[in-house]
């Protein structure tokens, strides 16, 4: 997994050395209801799954930058739910004390962009947090980052209307220039009917 930047945070691969930073927030009940888990109880349950973390190459650790300190996480995954192809989901968390200040827009705008490029995605989807207003507002701001990006046949009408616009001149000016050479064999023939009429 490649490491993302944005102003304020280090979007990242896990570590181990983060397993005390995520049991800090997902031991909260509220948070495990965000990451669809039940609340983990000690560090060695975080241990483990930050493992699974690192194994799997889906999950991004979410780094506050000013603090040093991972925040949340952030995922994409092969759809569950959707079999359109091209499409892929995202699930992300921002513990607690860290909501309402813009880090999960942040986040999520990041690692969007991320997945059009570098994964060539249609669109980003989301389901693990649909039930929360928080959730609701950062894919809303989603859907717009969505929108900015052009679909595979809208850069393939591009292409067409360029190509269109580089050779369209040149053809014009083939057709004017081939115009111009009938042009003067008619007034060549012309000119020799009348040079043959006076030798007469």
């Amino acid at each position: 997994m490649d490491s993302l930047e944005t102003e304020r945070l280090l979007i990242r691969p896990w570590k181990t050395m983060d397993a005390q930073d995520y049991f800090s927030y997902a031991k909260s009940p509220i948070m495990a209801q965000q990451l669809a888990l039940r609340p983990i109880t000690t560090e060695a349950e975080a241990k483990k799954i930050v493992a699974d973390f690192i194994k799997g190459q889906e999950t991004w650790a979410i780094e506050l930058k000013s603090e040093r300190k991972v925040i949340g996480q952030i995922g994409l995954h092969s759809p569950k739910h959707n079999e359109v192809p091209n499409d892929i989901e995202m699930d992300f968390a921002i513990a607690q004390p860290y909501q309402n200040r813009g880090y999960a827009t942040e986040a999520v705008k990041e690692v969007a962009k991320y997945a059009f490029e570098y994964y060539m995605v249609r669109s980003v989807l989301s389901y693990h947090l649909e039930g929360t207003l928080a959730a609701k507002r950062v894919f809303e701001k989603l859907k717009i980052v969505n929108s900015e990006y052009m679909k595979w046949f809208e850069l393939l009408l591009a292409l067409v209307f360029m190509l269109v616009a580089y050779i369209g001149p040149i053809w014009m000016l083939k057709f004017q220039l081939k115009m111009r050479q009938l042009e003067m064999e008619d007034e060549v023939m012309q000119f020799q009917t009348i040079i043959l009429m006076l030798m007469r």
